[in-house]
Order: C-alpha cells, then structure tokens, then sequence
C-alpha cells in the first residue's frame, strides 16, 4: 500500500507539471495566434485604422523608436522599470482612431487566460508610451479567459479585453 501511495503521488507530481507544461503551450500558441491576427482585431474592436506594428516577439522595433525610448530613460522621463516594460511588451502598434484620424499607440499583453498582472503590464506599458510620444494611448489585453474580477480591474484601469474566441 506504501509503494501504491508513493507512485501516486509521483504521478500526481507528473500531472501537476503536464498541466503547466499545456499552460504554456497553450499561451504560446495565443501569442503567435495574436501576432498575426492583432491588426485586424485591434482595428475591430476599437475602432482604429491604419495599424503597424511597431515591435513585438516576431518584430524588433525599428531604431527611431529605440531610440525615442532609450532618450527618455537617459532624460529622466521614465525609469528603468518602464524602459523593460516597453522592451517586453508583446506587441506595440501605432494606429489612428477611424473617425479623428489621430494617431494613438497601442500597448498589447497576450495571456491565455488574463490576471491583474497582465492588466498592470499593459497599462504601465501605455502610460509609458504616452510619456515617450505625448500622443494618445490605448491599453489592451488579449486572451481567451478571464474572470469577472479581472474584468472589473481592467475596465477600472482604463485597460481594454479583447477576447479571442476559441
């Protein structure tokens, strides 16, 4: 009984992990699923136009950026935890809003299933990137769950959910 117990516990040490293991696989596949679909879903949902993506996992940005972002480090405008968060955004676009035709950043954090820290991640990201650009911004995360707390968090935040069917 002893030897049944200890290959139980080893198997449920296994199944612990292999949940984990799809939790990332699944995230991961979110990611690479919003990567190309975040364009077309950002102008959607929120009524913009004329997306680019700016920098994201498949993207490095482009200098001008980099540069605008490491200027405002150097000057004192953001601190260095906003340059990281700026760095380890999963994608940053520039768009214009459809019907004032102004241009406004987006900040975007995919999640599989979306927690407070992603709402967080997000929103430091577009403040920072109000900071560096003095244009409008919109925070936004993506994903496929999230629960009503959260919700509530991210629309107390100013942050936007777009949910990805599944």
């Amino acid at each position: 009984m002893a030897e049944f117990k200890g290959d139980m516990a080893g198997f449920a040490a296994i199944a612990d992990q292999l949940v984990d293991d799809m939790g990332e696989i699944k995230r991961h596949t979110l990611e690479l699923y919003t990567l190309f679909k975040v364009r077309s879903l950002v102008c959607q949902k929120l009524g913009l136009r004329r997306p680019k993506v700016v920098q994201s996992a498949l993207q490095p940005a482009a200098d001008d950026f980099d540069d605008a972002v490491a200027r405002a480090a150097d000057d004192g405008r953001i601190g260095e935890r906003q340059e990281n968060r700026i760095l380890a955004t999963d994608v940053i676009l520039q768009a214009q809003r459809r019907r004032e035709r102004t241009p406004v950043w987006v900040a975007v954090e995919v999640s599989y299933r979306v927690h407070a820290h992603d709402i967080d991640r997000a929103r430091v990201a577009a403040e920072t990137l109000a900071t560096v650009f003095g244009q409008a911004v919109i925070a936004v995360v993506v994903g496929r769950l999230i629960d009503p707390v959260d919700r509530r968090r991210a629309a107390d935040a100013g942050v936007e959910y777009l949910e990805i069917p599944a």
